[in-house]
C-alpha cells in the first residue's frame, strides 16, 4: 500500500485477504487518508480482524466451513463407492461493513511533492 501511494491514489483497493486489508488499512490511516471517504478497502475471507478495524472491514466470505463439509460428503461417498465422482459449488457473499462506499470522483495521480497532475 506504501508503493501504491507514493504516486497514485486509488478509489479502492481489494485486498487478497483480511489480513492484508488490515495493513493497507493502517498505512491509508497514517498517510492521513480516510477510509471510505478518501480510499473504500476490501477484503477477503470474512475472518475475525474484520470486526477489529476501524471502521469494520467489507470483506467476502467464502462459506469456507460450508465448503469443507460439502467436500468431506462427496470424499466419503467415493470411499464408500457410493459414487464415482462429484463436484460442488459454494457461492461467495459480500459482507458490507463500515470501509467501502459509493465510487466518488476518479483516480488521480500525484506529481512531485503531492501536487495533482
Amino acid at each position: 500500500m506504501t508503493s501504491i501511494l507514493k504516486g497514485f491514489r486509488p478509489d479502492a483497493v481489494f485486498c487478497a485477504n483480511d489480513y492484508m486489508a488490515a495493513g493497507a488499512m493502517k498505512v491509508i490511516h497514517e498517510s492521513g487518508l480516510r477510509i471510505p471517504q478518501d480510499i473504500a478497502v476490501v477484503g477477503y475471507d470474512n475472518t475475525d480482524i474484520c470486526t477489529g478495524t476501524i471502521p469494520d472491514l467489507t470483506t467476502v466470505d467464502n462459506h469456507f466451513e460450508e465448503l469443507g463439509k460439502s467436500l468431506a460428503r462427496g470424499l466419503l461417498e467415493l470411499i464408500d463407492n457410493r459414487t464415482d465422482h462429484f463436484g460442488t459449488c459454494v457461492r461467495a457473499s459480500i459482507v458490507l461493513r463500515g470501509s467501502h462506499a459509493a465510487k466518488r470522483s476518479s483516480s488521480r495521480r500525484l506529481g512531485r511533492k503531492g501536487s495533482k497532475k
